[in-house]
């Protein structure tokens, strides 16, 4: 097709070189696209087997998903594609939402300022890659760049938040276990910044603190000496004050929901519905002397 287009135009050596490259390069996406389209085209319980034998155990062994049940695991897993990325390839850029959450298998991962100053890096293979601004809707606030060939495990956002209404328990424990990695994270901000002075200067009782903690976010020459100096904890505290208001807010909606739950678990009781207060009530999540906004129980 090519050769026909060629030979109807009278064109230059180097254009018709360039042409050719540039039809192989878009033959290369043409393909990949049709074996997206017939990967995706796959039955769903296809995926789901392919997911607990290679995805599984990538989520399993992350803090982030550890309250999570393997159904849920399993179903986030049949969306995934592995995808191997060159070196000084974006995975996400600054000021745009993540749609994608990236778990590295090999190669390394930086974070780069809009500066072009790196901050973090990692080599360290199961690491998750932002999935603070991934799972709470934030906007990336540094660019994250393959620093060498990288092959990773990639999540879509759209797929991940139709799991999670499939599955609104497991949505809740992974929610109710990172606002525990968020107090942890926020918390180590919180010491750094405590010793500073009124003035903002650093006491001087501990000058070698002077750095900020990213300045040491890396690892070293493929090892990991250090695993608190991840990139998964350094967009944690730049995301610091992000996630506070994130915390008490889902603070607030949790306590909106456990007032709903006792709510049903009154109006079960005093419909005489003795099947569903056993269900409320083997959530282990209310108790049948908790009182709703009138101070009604369900005694």
């Amino acid at each position: 097709i090519v050769d026909e287009y060629l030979q109807t135009t009278e064109l230059p050596p180097e254009l018709v070189l360039d042409i050719r490259s540039a039809a192989q390069e878009s033959g290369k996406v043409i393909e990949r696209q049709r074996m997206e389209a017939i990967i995706t085209a796959l039955p769903h319980t296809l995926k789901q087997r392919v997911a607990r034998r290679i995805f599984l155990p990538l989520f399993t062994e992350s803090p982030v998903f550890q309250a999570c049940s393997e159904s849920f695991l399993v179903e986030i897993g049949a969306y995934c594609r592995i995808l191997t990325v060159s070196k000084d390839s974006q995975l996400a850029h600054m000021n745009e939402p993540a749609n994608q959450l990236f778990i590295l298998s090999s190669g390394r991962i930086g974070l780069f300022n809009s500066h072009g100053s790196k901050l973090a890096e990692t080599d360290v293979k199961g690491e998750m890659i932002g999935e603070m601004p991934f799972i709470f809707n934030l906007k990336y606030v540094v660019f994250v760049t393959a620093m060498e060939e990288s092959r990773l495990t990639v999540l879509p956002k759209e797929a991940f938040d139709l799991a999670c209404k499939m599955y609104p328990d497991d949505a809740m424990a992974l929610r109710r276990g990172i606002m525990k990695l968020i107090q942890s994270s926020t918390t180590d901000v919180d010491d750094e910044d405590g010793g500073k002075t009124s003035s903002g200067k650093r006491k001087s009782e501990n000058p070698g603190r002077a750095k900020s903690t990213l300045s040491f976010a890396t690892t070293n020459s493929g090892t990991s000496s250090n695993k608190t100096t991840t990139v998964n904890v350094a967009l944690r505290r730049l995301y610091a004050s992000d996630l506070r208001q994130v915390v008490a807010k889902m603070r607030e909606e949790q306590a909106a929901a456990r007032q709903d739950l006792i709510c049903n678990l009154i109006q079960h009781a005093a419909d005489g519905d003795a099947h569903q207060v056993e269900v409320v009530l083997a959530k282990g999540e209310v108790g049948v002397d908790e009182a709703d906004y009138d101070q009604r129980t369900a005694l």
